[in-house]
């Protein structure tokens, strides 16, 4: 349960402190730990990715494998633009200059985009675990 609930309070807390325009510390913190967390997510997953190209594909393993991999290079870009723009434990400010606007709303839109794929990601997967859990009690 650890697993599911700490990206979502993560979010939260980088969302949060976007939004309140407070500690970009704490929004930096929590960038680095989900980065973290995603590495060893990958490498705790590391036999999906053997099996991408193994199997019969119905209509619910392209959903389920679609989604993940849109979640994956799009968390993939807000990683790479985070660090990027990061101003406090990464700085990278001083190199881009005028670009570093950019470079920000790019971020924010990358974020954004990715905390949607992020919840498709864990709606598909608790629907997936739900037939199974009913599968195993019949």
């Amino acid at each position: 349960m650890v697993k599911l609930w700490t990206p979502l309070i993560l979010a939260l807390i980088m969302g949060g402190t976007y939004l309140s325009g407070g500690k970009w510390l704490v929004h930096e913190v929590a960038g680095l730990t989900t980065i973290v967390l995603f590495i060893l997510h990958m490498v705790h997953k590391r036999m999906w990715w053997s099996s991408l190209f193994k199997g019969i594909y119905n209509q619910k393993r392209k959903i389920m494998v679609i989604s993940n991999l849109l979640f994956f290079f799009f968390l993939l870009a807000t990683i790479i633009t985070g660090l990027a723009g990061g101003g406090f434990i990464v700085n990278f400010k001083p190199y881009w200059g005028e670009y570093y606007r950019l470079i920000h709303h790019t971020h924010t839109i990358l974020a954004h985009t990715t905390l949607a794929f992020f919840l498709l990601h864990l709606l598909l997967r608790l629907a997936y675990f739900k037939g199974f859990y009913k599968k195993v009690r019949s």
